[in-house]
């Protein structure tokens, strides 16, 4: 769910894909979990969130297939720059990265098993959203 989320939050607040997830945490119930993104200069709206959550799942009723490569890390950040990193580091000593994309919506650098497609999420559910500035 992480992909289809962070897309809808990185199109919904206009922040750069690259770079802004600072931290992935699973919850203590099934299916739950935060995301943490970065560069946030202001609280995110009620509108805003109601926007987030709509394109989220939208995403997930369209069932797109998530597209998962291996690929040099040199070609891929010839390619893609930073765009597919988190705000944690890779090691210097991974030579090869697996993608994970859904087009035109989301890309991360990843190892976690991932859906075949989107619509096996069935629903994001929204529940909290907070600013530390």
């Amino acid at each position: 769910a992480l992909h289809v989320l962070k897309g809808a939050v990185v199109s919904v607040l206009r922040i750069p894909t690259g770079k802004s997830t600072e931290r992935v945490t699973v919850g203590k119930e099934a299916n739950t979990g935060v995301l943490t993104i970065g560069n946030m200069a202001a609280p995110v709206s009620d509108e805003q969130q109601k926007t987030i959550g709509e394109l989220a799942n939208a995403k997930i009723a369209e069932n797109v297939p998530y597209r998962v490569f291996k690929i040099s890390r040199s070609k891929a950040e010839e390619l893609y720059g930073e765009t597919m990193y988190d705000n944690f580091k890779v090691p210097d000593s991974v030579t090869e990265l697996r993608l994970v994309t859904l087009p035109k919506w989301s890309l991360n650098a990843g190892i976690f098993p991932i859906a075949k497609s989107t619509g096996l999420l069935g629903k994001i559910e929204l529940t909290k959203f907070k600013h530390n500035a």
